[in-house]
């Protein structure tokens, strides 16, 4: 299991219908967006990354073709505080 950031843990977790939903839609038409990683840890994306792995991708595949690092210059903090503002949307 990849681990998860301690700043990405201000999110909820999808559950129940919310959660199948996702798994449903990447199943459908796959992850639209990558999965961020801050020092070897999930930043933004941990519920992309659980529908990932319950659709039956082993980390090695998801962290090949699924991740990117966190852009140069972009403060982890501040990628936290802006996703969520926009989950308050």
């Amino acid at each position: 299991m990849i681990e998860f950031h301690l700043l990405a843990n201000i999110f909820p977790l999808l559950k129940g219908a919310d959660f199948d939903a996702l798994v449903a839609d990447i199943q459908a038409h796959g992850a639209r967006d990558k999965i961020t990683m801050y020092e070897g840890k999930i930043l933004d994306g941990r519920n992309r990354y659980r529908a990932l792995v319950k659709i039956g991708l082993a980390d090695e595949d998801i962290l090949r073709c699924h991740t990117e690092p966190l852009n140069d210059g972009v403060r982890p903090s501040a990628l936290a505080v802006l996703r969520l503002d926009q989950s308050r949307r």
